[in-house]
Formats: C-alpha cells, sequence, structure tokens
C-alpha cells in the first residue's frame, strides 16, 4: 500500500513538475517576447530622441543665423543712423551760420534790398519743388528702364534656351533617322544573306559573319555620327561667335542710351576688374572690341588641321571597311577557326563600346556653363569688355573640347587600323 501511495504521489509530482515546466516556458517564450517589444520600444524612442535633437539643432542653427543677420542690420542702421546724425549737424551749423549772415544783411539792408531778397527766395522755392520733381521723374524712369531691361535679358535667355532645345531635337532627330537607315542597312544586309543561304553553308561560320558585318555596319554609322559631331561642335561655336557679336552691339547701344546714374557700383567693379586682366594679358583692344591673339590663331589653324586630318583618316577607314566587306563575302565559304573569330568579335565589341562613348562625350558639351555664363552676364548687365571676356572663356572651353575628341577619334582610327590590318592577315592565312 505505501508503495502504491509512493507512486502516486511520485506520478503526481511529476505532472504537476511538468505542468510548471511548461508554463515556465511559455512565461520565458512571452519573456521573450516582451524583451524584443522593450528593445523596439528603446529603438523608436532613442530614433525619436535623435530626430528631435536633429531638430533642435536645426532650429537653433536657423536662430543663429536670423540672430547674426539681425546683428548685421543693426550694425548697417546705427552706422546710416549716426551719418545722418552728422548730416544733420551739419545741416542745422550751416543754417544757423546762414540765419546769421541773412540776419547781418537785413539789419544793414533798405526795403529795396528786402523785397529783392523775398523775390529771391520765393524763386529759389520754386526752383527746388522744380528739381525735386525732376528728380522724382528721373527715379521713376530710371526705375522702368530697369525694369525693361530686366524683361529683355529674361526674353534673350527663353530665346537662348528655346534655340537650345530645338538644337537638341534636331540631333534626335538625326540620330533617329541615322538608326532607321542602319537599321534598314542591316535588314537589307541579312536578306542578302538570306538569299545567299544556298552559296554559304549553314552553322555558326555564318552567324559570326552576319554578326561581324553587322558590327561594321554600326561601327562605320557611328564614324559619321562623330564626324557630324565634330561639324555640329564648329557650328555651334560659329553661332556663340554670332550672338556674342549681336549681345556686344545691343549692349553698347543701352550702354549709350542709359545715363550715368543709372551704373550700379558693382558694375563699375567688374569692369575695373576686366580691364585690369586685360591690361595684363593684352586681350582687348583700345575701343574696347574682341581680337584674336596669335596664340588662338594658332589653335585654330591647328584645329583646322586636325579635323580635316580625321576627315582624310574616316575616308581612309571606310575603304578599308569595305575592302574587309568584299573579302569576308569572299571568303564566307573556307572554315575559319571559331576562336580567332571570337576574339575578332571581341575587339569590334570593344571599338564599339569606345565609339559610344566617343559619342556621348561629344554629345554632353558644357553648353550648360555656356548659358550659366550667358545668363550671369546678363542679369549682372555689364558691358562690352565683360562680354568679350565670356567669349574667350567659351573660346577656350570649345578649343578644349574640340582636342579631346579629336584625341579620342585619332585613337579609334589607329585601332579600327589595326583591326584592319589583322583581318587582311586572316583573309591572306586563309586564303
Amino acid at each position: 500500500m505505501q508503495e502504491t501511495t509512493y507512486a502516486g504521489s511520485d506520478e503526481k509530482l511529476k505532472e504537476k513538475i511538468r505542468t510548471t515546466e511548461a508554463l515556465c516556458d511559455e512565461i520565458m517564450e512571452e519573456n521573450e517576447g516582451l524583451k524584443a517589444e522593450v528593445k523596439d520600444l528603446q529603438q523608436e524612442i532613442e530614433e525619436m530622441q535623435d530626430q528631435y535633437r536633429e531638430e533642435e539643432i536645426e532650429e537653433f542653427r536657423e536662430l543663429q543665423r536670423e540672430l547674426e543677420q539681425n546683428a548685421k542690420n543693426c550694425r548697417v542702421l546705427q552706422f546710416k543712423l549716426r551719418k545722418a546724425e552728422r548730416m544733420k549737424e551739419q545741416t542745422e551749423t550751416e543754417k544757423f551760420q546762414m540765419q546769421t549772415k541773412l540776419n547781418d544783411l537785413l539789419a544793414n539792408s533798405s526795403d529795396t534790398t528786402i523785397v529783392s531778397l523775398r523775390s529771391d527766395s520765393a524763386r529759389i522755392k520754386e526752383l527746388e519743388s522744380e528739381l525735386r520733381i525732376a528728380k522724382e521723374v528721373s527715379v521713376r524712369l530710371h526705375n522702368e528702364l530697369e525694369q525693361t531691361e530686366e524683361k529683355r535679358y529674361k526674353l534673350e535667355d527663353e530665346v537662348f534656351y528655346l534655340k537650345e532645345k530645338i538644337r537638341e531635337m534636331q540631333t534626335q532627330n538625326k540620330w533617329r533617322e541615322a538608326r532607321n537607315k542602319t537599321d534598314n542597312a542591316v535588314k537589307r544586309l541579312s536578306a542578302e544573306l538570306a538569299t545567299s543561304a544556298p552559296i554559304i553553308p549553314d552553322g555558326e561560320m555564318s552567324k559570326e559573319l552576319r554578326d561581324a558585318l553587322e558590327r561594321e555596319i554600326d561601327s562605320r554609322e557611328q564614324l559619321r555620327f562623330a564626324e557630324e559631331d565634330l561639324k555640329r561642335t564648329q557650328l555651334r561655336l560659329q553661332d556663340v561667335e554670332n550672338e556674342n557679336e549681336v549681345l556686344m552691339k545691343k549692349l553698347s547701344k543701352s550702354a549709350k542710351l542709359r545715363p550715368p546714374m543709372v551704373r550700379s557700383a558693382r558694375i563699375l567693379e567688374l569692369e575695373t576688374d576686366y580691364t585690369k586682366r586685360a591690361a595684363e594679358t593684352g586681350v582687348l583692344s583700345a575701343g574696347g572690341e574682341f581680337k584674336m591673339t596669335p596664340e588662338m590663331e594658332r589653335d585654330m589653324s591647328k584645329m583646322i588641321a586636325t579635323i580635316s586630318d580625321l576627315e582624310r583618316k574616316n575616308l581612309e577607314l571606310n575603304m578599308q571597311l569595305k575592302n574587309t566587306e568584299s573579302k569576308n563575302f569572299s571568303y564566307a565559304s573556307s572554315n575559319a577557326s571559331s576562336n580567332e573569330l571570337r576574339t575578332e568579335q571581341e575587339k569590334r565589341r570593344v571599338i564599339e563600346a569606345e565609339l559610344t562613348e566617343l559619342k556621348q562625350t561629344m554629345l554632353k558639351t558644357d553648353n550648360q556653363k555656356l548659358i550659366s555664363l550667358a545668363t550671369k552676364v546678363s542679369n549682372i548687365g555689364l558691358t562690352s569688355h565683360v562680354f568679350t571676356y565670356v567669349q574667350v572663356l567659351q573660346i577656350e572651353q570649345l578649343n578644349s573640347q574640340l582636342s579631346m575628341s579629336n584625341d579620342r577619334c585619332t585613337t579609334l582610327h589607329k585601332r579600327m587600323a589595326k583591326e584592319g590590318d589583322t583581318v587582311k592577315y586572316m583573309v591572306r592565312d586563309i586564303s
């Protein structure tokens, strides 16, 4: 009996232990979940504190800036107030002196002099009123003139921006037309290759030759696009020079029509700085017009020579490409090794990538910088001296761009020549 009672009590204790363990596990899980929630809440609280601190720091900095600005304004106002007080004291002393002189004259003069003085004082008051009215009219006219000039500058900026948009749209249309032409040429070649399929054996050789021909056509079209981009940059340079001349004429006319009172101190400072620089470099002439320095003339002659060389090299490369195409058609039926063709394809792909990079670099010119410079000059209202300085900067930038594009074109021409030589050697080996 005792054993049965002990066994029953042991089973009950085991069940209680199991239930307590299950409860402990549940409580532990709940505790871990609560800990995770507490951690998440702590992280959220820390993030909120960081955001609140950042907002407080930003508000504090803004208040500091406002306080500094107010302090500067207070200093300026104090300076103006002191100046006004000094002017007031001077006018009071002058008034007192004039009153003493007038009293002395009145005491010493007769009735006729008194009448003449009164008439003179009335005349002086009339002249002062007329002068005040003339000043107000002149100020109003100057304000209207400045407003009209600002409107004119804005309209010129809009016209320049619209011209740039038109040029971009024209380039995009040309690119699309050329792309359509290349697609048509590729389709025509594919059709010709399809018609000549019974002559050429089927397999990897024919596919690789078709791909090579299509890539050669694309590379030739991209070279032609590069030439067109070079010509387009030259036309842009000429357009910029023409626009500069027109704007210089307009500025000279406005400077002649504008009275001397309108010119601000900022414009005078910029004009003096530019005249000093021009005196050091010798870019400006005696009349303030732009003159080409001998270095710039040499650069222009070099640019023209490089452009002619590039055109000649392009013609040579086109001839080489035509020869390679004819040779590719002639040795299409022969069995060349696939490894050599794959290496040639990889080289062609590298050349195509470099050509696309060249096109992107030539299309991404610094027109935005030139537009910003022109808008700054037009908003400030500089004279013809400053505008000629901007013209010099524009010409230098365009010269640097042309030199970079010419270097890239020469490297690509050399690589294409090497590729043509390798293709010739392959043709000789196969034949």
